[in-house]
C-alpha cells in the first residue's frame, strides 16, 4: 500500500503546527531558565545573610 500524496495546504497545516510547537516548547523553557534564576538568586541571598 502507498500512502496518499498530501496537498500543499495539508503540508502547510504540518508546518504551521509544529512551528507553533516549537515557539511553545521555547517559551516553556525560558520561563523555566527565568524560575530556575529567581530560585537561585534567592538561595544566594540566603547563603550571604547565613554567612553574616
Amino acid at each position: 500500500m502507498s500512502k496518499p500524496e498530501k496537498t500543499g495546504a495539508q503540508q502547510t497545516s504540518l508546518l504551521d503546527v509544529l512551528k507553533k510547537k516549537m515557539r511553545q516548547a521555547r517559551e516553556e523553557a525560558e520561563a523555566a531558565k527565568d524560575e530556575a534564576d529567581e530560585v537561585k538568586r534567592l538561595l544566594e541571598e540566603e547563603r550571604k545573610k547565613r554567612e553574616d
